[in-house]
């Protein structure tokens, strides 16, 4: 007990030096009108880093930012919108309430300390922006969307769903194996362990990169095909073999 709580304080203790100063997104939308957008950053800590989109003017400074779900993605079109499924909407921005604030983007010391008073998840400004419903885009834009900005997410998903419906079917209809008691423990154990582990991945997948329950089943789907279309080709082998 003592070695557990002693690692636990070290665990929590350390967690600090892993914290790092809010930063920007590879990606960017330039606008007709001479502004950019981007997803910005803060610190997530154990969790998700909470993000806001931002509107920059060429120079780099703040114009707009609004605080958005840590699963946000944009969406592809002629207008830069973010997609935030956290609470069902869309956000775009509005020129006519941009505000000239403090020069933010950039490499230098400065700015990266401009960022902090900007820091998502702890400093909460909004203005710029609006929302309209997710519900206008559709159901494939949307999917496709995040798969393109999220394909990790998605393909662990798929994979994980894949083996824990495996590892399921197992438990349901015992697997038999050739051979002696010891080696059938084995690999009865080896079938089994899928399914903990996948579990286990799955959550974590879904509590650190936030996917939308648009994403979630539709990678649940395509693993939960594959995994039905293998137990029936498994299955049918197994007759044969019989007969």
């Amino acid at each position: 007990m003592r070695f557990f709580t002693a690692f636990l304080i070290l665990l929590l203790s350390s967690l600090p030096g892993f914290a790092h100063s809010p930063y920007f997104s590879d990606w960017s939308c330039q606008s007709e009108e001479g502004y950019s957008l981007r997803l910005f950053y803060g610190d997530g800590i154990i969790g998700p880093d909470p993000a806001s989109v931002v509107a920059l003017d060429p120079e780099g400074h703040l114009l707009a930012i609004q605080p958005v779900g840590t699963g946000s993605y944009p969406l592809p079109g002629a207008i830069c919108q973010i997609a935030d499924p956290e609470i069902g909407a869309i956000w775009h921005a509005v020129p006519e309430d941009f505000f000239v604030g403090v020069k933010i983007f950039g490499d230098t010391e400065q700015l990266r300390k401009a960022r902090w008073q900007y820091e998502p998840g702890v400093v909460r400004k909004e203005f710029g922006f609006e929302k309209s419903p997710l519900s206008d885009v559709s159901f494939l834009t949307i999917v496709s969307s995040e798969i393109t900005s999220n394909r990790t997410a998605a393909v662990i998903l798929a994979i994980s769903s894949f083996a824990i419906l495996v590892s399921l079917a197992g438990l349901v209809r015992p697997v038999t194996f050739d051979g002696p008691v010891p080696r059938r423990i084995l690999f009865g154990v080896l079938w089994l362990i899928p399914l903990p582990v996948f579990a286990l991945l799955s959550l974590v997948v879904v509590l650190f990169d936030a996917p939308s329950v648009q994403l979630i089943a539709l990678s649940a789907s395509v693993g939960g095909i594959l995994a039905v279309a293998l137990i029936w080709f498994y299955s049918r082998l197994r007759r044969r073999s019989i007969d």
